[in-house]
């Protein structure tokens, strides 16, 4: 499980994670092409007279456009977020433990983390041109079972000596 998501009132997980992130991926990019196609719009409509006329088409457009920038830039540190949580082959959860890994003087080793292109396609699939189409075609794996990563290995090989 990576964690519960009040957006789409489930939990987010191995099954789950990509489709959760080319959703919150597409709705940046909608929000972001609506601020850029509306721009001009807005320009204008702040300068009309009637833009602070609740319910007139000026104040709607820029409320509109005002929301929708303001909701995508905070969308867009959330999906910078999850994409480097998608690099780093962390889910939400794990990131949290780490913090507090390095308590006891020990560096903290990700075991899952094995390097970015194959932990992107530990989420997204094998297949790069499927990448953002929301399908579980080359999707690897059972949500169980994961491979270790081989700085994690040769530090568990050390430590059973």
């Amino acid at each position: 499980m990576d964690h519960h998501c009040p957006w789409i009132n489930n939990c987010v997980g191995y099954y789950n994670y990509k489709f959760f992130y080319l959703f919150i991926t597409y709705a940046l990019l909608i929000l972001f092409w609506v601020s850029a196609t509306s721009f001009l719009n807005f320009l204008r409509s702040c300068a009309s007279p009637d833009v602070l006329d609740f319910g007139s088409p000026s104040f709607m457009i820029v409320f509109c456009w005002l929301y929708c920038t303001l909701f995508g830039v905070a969308l867009g540190g959330f999906v910078t977020f999850h994409t480097y949580l998608l690099i780093q082959n962390f889910t939400t959860i794990e990131l949290v433990e780490k913090k507090g890994s390095p308590a006891r003087g020990k560096s903290y080793v990700h075991p899952w983390d094995r390097k970015a292109r194959l932990n992107i396609e530990e989420s997204l699939g094998t297949n790069p041109l499927l990448w953002m189409i929301p399908t579980r075609i080359g999707m690897r794996g059972n949500g169980v079972r994961f491979i270790a990563s081989d700085e994690y290995r040769a530090i568990m090989r050390t430590e059973r000596k």
